[in-house]
């Protein structure tokens, strides 16, 4: 099912509960759209930094444009935002090229030593590129990874996405165990948008290694692939609990039609309460009319372990969204209720 509304124009709504459910629909699905940071600005210019602080974080994936740097860079001149400074040192590096005297004049070296780093990367040989990456891929398995490591590594590989061909970084991909990189490769899919490889994906979030796992979560949704909508779909009612968990967090972030026909079809056939909490969990931020119908069913009709509380948050958003503008639950703004949606229990769940 499409999405009720038009979602850009609700990260100007008066209620920080609806800017931030649509701010994190948009932040799951690593957007394209450059009409959503100069919208975060305008919000954070009506409301100021502290309530839109969730909205500003969200910010650091959503894609800038030549006006929207323009806007970023007068508001770290005027009122210095929370995680700006962040979006600028992530800017396409043809926008930034030109203007190096204004971006040191409101930049902290920080930030002006990623963009350094950044075209330093751009301008290598993919040689030093992979030797720089398998160096930082043995620093992980060693767990020796400094606070500033992922950075380069995500700077790495946006460099190699440029310049390598898409065939052999998925051959690399379906070879991965004679691989020294294999998670770092599993990001670089996500990167490129590689489809060709989202079976693989797919099939090692059942895998026992929890870093490889989370990078198969986050390369799944940037892919946004109707083939990892399939290949969930045949997997899941033979997959472990633990595949079903991760699966469940992809079809969260995957916003495409079948995704949330999947989800909705889960609702009905998943058994475990647990999981049926993050089938929820995930119906909640997809923002269609079957959506809504599920979860006001499941706030009647409690069969999950999904906090009643959130329900009725979720459902607040819903009717904002379709103009039935109601009285917000009570704690608006007091938790970031995205994150805490439902119970986490020791007791092994039924099978």
């Amino acid at each position: 099912m499409p999405p009720l509304v038009r979602l850009e124009p609700f990260l100007l709504h008066e209620s920080s509960m609806v800017r931030d459910s649509v701010g994190f629909h948009f932040f799951q699905t690593w957007p394209d759209k450059e009409d959503l940071a100069p919208l975060v600005l305008e919000a954070c210019r009506r409301y100021g930094d502290e309530p839109c602080m969730n909205l500003l974080s969200f910010g650091c994936r959503f894609p800038l444009s030549a006006r929207g740097l323009l806007e970023a860079l007068r508001a770290l001149a005027d009122i210095r935002p929370p995680f700006v400074e962040q979006w600028v040192s992530l800017a396409p590096l043809s926008l930034t090229r030109g203007r190096a005297e204004v971006l040191r004049s409101v930049l902290s070296r920080r930030a002006i030593a990623r963009l350094d780093r950044r075209t330093c990367f751009h301008d290598a040989a993919p040689e030093e590129l992979w030797r720089r990456l398998s160096a930082l891929s043995r620093k992980l398995d060693l767990r020796a990874m400094a606070p500033g490591d992922l950075d380069e590594t995500d700077d790495l590989l946006e460099a190699l996405a440029n310049v390598e061909r898409p065939e052999n970084v998925t051959a690399m991909i379906r070879d991965l165990d004679d691989c020294d990189m294999r998670w770092a490769l599993l990001e670089l899919a996500g990167v490129m948008g590689l489809t060709e490889v989202a079976d693989v994906l797919v099939d090692l979030l059942a895998c026992g290694d929890d870093v490889l796992v989370r990078a198969s979560v986050e390369s799944l949704a940037r892919i946004r692939s109707e083939n990892t909508v399939a290949a969930i779909a045949a997997r899941y009612p033979r997959g472990s609990r633990r595949f079903r968990s991760f699966a469940l967090s992809v079809l969260k972030a995957v916003k495409l039609d079948s995704s949330e026909s999947l989800l909705r079809d889960l609702a009905g056939a998943e058994t475990d309460p647990a999981l049926r909490a993050r089938v929820f969990d995930a119906l909640r931020f997809h923002f269609t009319a079957g959506s809504e119908r599920l979860l006001r069913q499941e706030l009647e009709n409690p069969s999950s372990w999904m906090l009643p509380e959130a329900i009725a948050k979720a459902l607040y958003v819903f009717g904002e969204l379709r103009g039935a503008s109601a009285p917000p639950p009570p704690f608006e703004g007091d938790e970031i209720y995205f994150h805490l949606s439902f119970e986490e229990r020791d007791e092994p769940a039924p099978r």
